[in-house]
């Protein structure tokens, strides 16, 4: 996805092989065996043709939002300890910070989306409220008139594709 945000013009191929060879090298680079590859590209490079006429998703992938990141590195200090934090996605629109996990779940045969979105909730707060935590204080060093005042957390989910805001981790900064 983050490649997809640098470079945006990959959404819009009108090339489906152009797509497919991109997916393919990123895979062969990450260490899949063949198999893999050939199953995850056919996957991904389908993903991604319907990404192009998703809104939600142009949206997400813009890489014109203010502050935008895309695995964003934070760390924080807890004790002596220092934990590390990496945020697939996250910008600022209209004085909203978005942090956006991505995540490769689909629905299973026969699960209708809301519990499938209580499924996702449930398994995955804890997690965007480590990441709200975090970047709140990341996002003080933005000057005030740019701060964001408002954080918003969301899945996104790009092979159904999907967005679930998570609504109980809105927060007035």
């Amino acid at each position: 996805m983050q490649q997809l945000v640098e470079q945006p013009d990959l959404i819009t191929a009108e090339d489906t092989q152009t797509v497919s060879a991109w997916v393919k090298n990123s895979l062969r680079h990450r260490g899949l065996s063949q198999q893999e590859q050939h199953h995850w590209s056919e996957q991904i490079a389908n993903c991604v043709s319907s990404l192009a006429n998703n809104k939600t998703a142009l949206w997400l992938l813009n890489p014109a939002h203010a502050h935008s990141s895309c695995e964003l590195e934070l760390a924080e200090r807890n004790g002596q300890h220092l934990r590390h934090h990496i945020i697939d996605r996250s910008f600022i629109e209209n004085g909203v910070r978005w942090i956006i996990d991505y995540k490769t779940a689909q629905l299973t045969a026969g699960q209708d989306l809301a519990d499938f979105e209580q499924e996702q909730i449930q398994l995955h707060t804890q997690q965007l409220t480590r990441y709200r935590d975090v970047i709140r204080k990341y996002d003080e060093r933005i000057p005030p008139p740019e701060r964001p005042k408002r954080t918003r957390t969301a899945l996104y989910f790009p092979f159904i594709p999907h967005l679930l805001i998570i609504n109980s981790l809105d927060l007035i900064c």
